[in-house]
């Protein structure tokens, strides 16, 4: 008897438990978040405090700063009506409200100088982002082309230097480095997040843009014209990255790829030569960097002892082995959701990717001198079939906090640091035209790494009391940092004939070429940048809508390289090195013998320091003449201090 009773109440609350979980699952599906943004349909401007409201319920809010909205309504068909204070109310009918998923639809108003008729469209679901970003640069102030997001996911590409290159106008050098018109770095400038990114090159004022990977962006906007709210650095153009911000939803994704080619892979006889242990994620462990206690073979003073003690610390590693590459890989892994604090949504995005690849060519290779290309003459070094094996690796981390304290204000704490790493090996054998011309075998071991960071504090407020202002302001404290440890190259000629004792290599130093070098240089490029934004709206005197701009900006920004070079010469007795390979005629043995020289080769130039500061501060306005005519105009104070 009480074994029956026990089911049966085990069976009693096992049916209670399913119905609330039933009930409770059935009424999560009742409803659904309907989100989406409202814009000016002439500018793409977003419109703050736009009145979203779902027809006949009382369910309604306000868009934000950003000029988004967020609704919680039932699953099915609804209709939407916004409306704005001189705007046009639009009215969208049937817009289907999907369970489990967030439902997006975005609005554009036309303003109106007179009261006009409500207008109603029948419409679904859609995102019209791209649409939007279209919007703005057909009537931007200025010359502008842009790519959202959804264009990027549509592409293979795989960072920003990829993207970039499909804007009519821009092209893109060595696979990174952006010209916009066909000007060179001194004429384009990059952004991230409206900040100026540092540059990790020791010689050009340029931005690598395969540091910042595809995924992390949100839009890609390149100016092509100046305005007063412009850096005074602007020359030939501006290109802005955007990082994402704020998400719809919870997002949990990864991603893993895999390549090989024919020519790289799966063969044990590519060119390379040992590295370090962390080279699989573009960071050198110390094992080319350059050794303490290094004489300085500058001085009057140096002896050979010291020439030795170089050659000891420096080692002889210069001759390209044989090996193989694994299979190009990627992988790619991101989360982003809002939490709540309280009655404060915080966004959050969390990325991180990494890709690596092997690439193998066998091509010409060749150093022309001006009398030559003037003459037609032949190059100084011509190499028909270099060998050349690039490993190459790429990652990035990217952490952004966004947080709305009230519909009229938002701040964001954006973080981005990307590092890359470009491992070469190179080995030839050509013909040399100078003094003691003849054919001969060149190698170089090179390996460069690259980091950046940036970090961003940033503010957006609208400001009722204040003719409905917007005032935008940031702070950011960015770092680029480019090591080249332990450069080595070689230049060896051919010998007539095979020496007796020799190592059967059948090339020897090159005294004249110059170029047995080791080579170690160290940059690093900080830039902290502050600056402010405040736009406010007025009606002119025909009562179009006007704007008027004010902004300024500090701008401090401090350089350090250092560079060491050494130079390998043929000592006293020439005959003793011939048909001897670099890692013999190189070492520490025959520099103490006498028979190889080491000279330092660093000159004033390998090692500077610069600072340069910039404040700056700007008024503009835009005012329209007629409906399709506007005159822009404004001024721009700048002092620079170097």
């Amino acid at each position: 008897m009480k074994r029956a009773l026990r089911r049966r109440s085990l069976k009693f609350f096992t049916t209670i438990l399913f119905l609330s979980i039933a009930n409770f699952s059935l009424s999560a599906q009742d409803n659904a978040r309907l989100v989406g943004k409202v814009t000016d349909k002439a500018t793409g401007e977003e419109l703050i405090g736009a009145s979203v409201v779902i027809v006949g319920t009382s369910l309604g809010t306000k868009t934000n700063i950003d000029g988004e909205f967020s609704l919680n309504v039932k699953v099915g068909k609804v209709d939407l009506r916004v409306s704005y204070v001189g705007y046009q109310t639009r009215t969208v009918k049937g817009i289907e409200v999907k369970a489990g998923q967030v439902n997006r639809v975005d609005i554009q108003l036309k303003a109106e100088a007179a009261q006009a008729e409500e207008i109603v469209v029948q419409a679904e679901i859609s995102n019209a982002t791209e649409s939007a970003l279209l919007t703005q640069q057909r009537k931007s102030l200025v010359i502008q082309d842009a790519i959202s997001a959804e264009t990027i996911k549509k592409t293979p590409d795989s960072d920003a230097g990829e993207t970039v290159k499909r804007v009519t106008g821009v092209s893109l050098v060595g696979g990174k480095y952006v010209f916009v018109r066909g000007l060179g770095e001194r004429y384009s400038n990059a952004r991230l997040n409206g900040v100026t990114i540092p540059s990790p090159e020791p010689e050009k004022k340029i931005v690598p843009f395969d540091l910042i990977p595809a995924n992390m962006i949100e839009n890609i906007i390149t100016i092509k014209t100046f305005m007063p709210d412009q850096p005074g650095s602007f020359g030939g153009g501006l290109v802005d990255i955007k990082t994402k911000e704020f998400p719809d939803q919870f997002v949990l994704s990864f991603t893993a790829g895999t390549g090989f080619n024919t020519q790289t892979h799966f063969k044990k006889n590519i060119p390379n030569y040992p590295g370090g242990k962390l080279d699989f994620l573009g960071i050198d462990d110390g094992t080319r960097n350059l050794p303490s206690g290094l004489p300085n073979l500058r001085l009057r003073s140096a002896t050979l002892d010291d020439e030795v003690t170089v050659a000891r610390l420096l080692g002889n590693n210069f001759q390209p082995t044989r090996g193989s590459y694994f299979p190009n890989t990627s992988f790619s892994l991101a989360a982003a959701d809002q939490i709540r604090l309280g009655s404060i949504p915080i966004g959050y995005i969390a990325s991180l990717g990494y890709g690596s690849d092997a690439v193998f060519k066998t091509t010409k290779f060749f150093f022309p001198s001006l009398e030559t290309i003037q003459q037609g003459g032949e190059a100084l070094y011509n190499y028909p079939d270099a060998k050349i094996a690039t490993y190459n690796v790429s990652w990035g981390a990217l952490l952004n906090f966004t947080t709305r304290l009230n519909d009229n204000n938002k701040l964001s704490l954006k973080t981005t640091y990307n590092r890359t790493m470009e491992d070469e090996t190179f080995e030839a054998i050509g013909i040399k035209n100078l003094a003691n011309a003849g054919r001969v075998k060149a190698t170089r071991l090179r390996f460069i790494e690259r980091e950046l960071l940036s970090s961003q504090l940033s503010g957006n407020h609208y400001l009722n009391w204040l003719a409905k202002s917007e005032l935008n302001w940031v702070a950011a404290y960015s770092t680029a940092k480019r090591n080249e440890p332990d450069n080595r190259e070689t230049a060896f000629i051919e010998e007539p004939e095979p020496v007796p004792g020799g190592e059967g290599y059948g090339f020897s130093i090159d005294n004249s070429a110059g170029r047995n070098l080791r080579f170690f240089a160290n940059l690093n490029d900080r830039v902290i940048e502050g600056k402010a934004d405040l736009s406010v709206p007025f009606n002119f005197f025909n009562g179009m809508k006007s704007k008027a701009k004010f902004g300024g900006l500090y701008n401090l920004k401090n350089r350090k390289f250092s560079a060491r070079r050494f130079a390998y010469q043929a000592g006293r007795d020439f005959q003793r090195v011939r048909d001897r390979s670099p890692n013999t005629v190189l070492s520490e043995a025959f520099v103490r013998e006498g028979l190889t020289r080491i000279q330092e080769a660093t000159n004033n130039q390998d090692t500077y320091k610069a600072d340069e500061t910039v404040a700056a501060g700007y008024a503009m306005a835009e005012l329209p003449l007629t409906q399709k005519l506007r005159l822009v105009g404004g001024l721009r104070l700048e002092k620079n201090k170097v």
